[in-house]
């Protein structure tokens, strides 16, 4: 059975939707602990807690859904971000 994912931008004041701090991707349970990953500057899915530190308010930044057609760009976002870092 193929997993059905909800997409959220990770986004704040400095962090604006065009240039989000991140990209997280979750499954299982809308309410206690669903499980998530998070986009990562090694351009692959890795586990994450972002979602969860944010809904207790130890990470000063916001959840914002997308829908699944949105991902790609993001990715592409992102992407081009991290390798901007890594070659600076």
């Amino acid at each position: 059975m193929e997993r059905e994912y909800r997409y959220y931008l990770i986004v704040s004041d400095l962090d604006p939707r065009d240039s989000p701090y991140g990209l997280v991707r979750a499954w299982g349970p809308d309410s206690g602990l669903p499980l998530e990953e998070f986009f990562s500057p090694r351009l692959v899915w890795e586990k994450s807690t972002i979602l969860s530190r944010i809904s207790h308010g130890s990470m000063n930044r916001d959840a914002e859904r997308i829908e699944e057609r949105e991902v790609e760009l993001y990715v592409e976002v992102l992407t081009r971000r991290f390798k901007a870092q890594m070659e600076g």
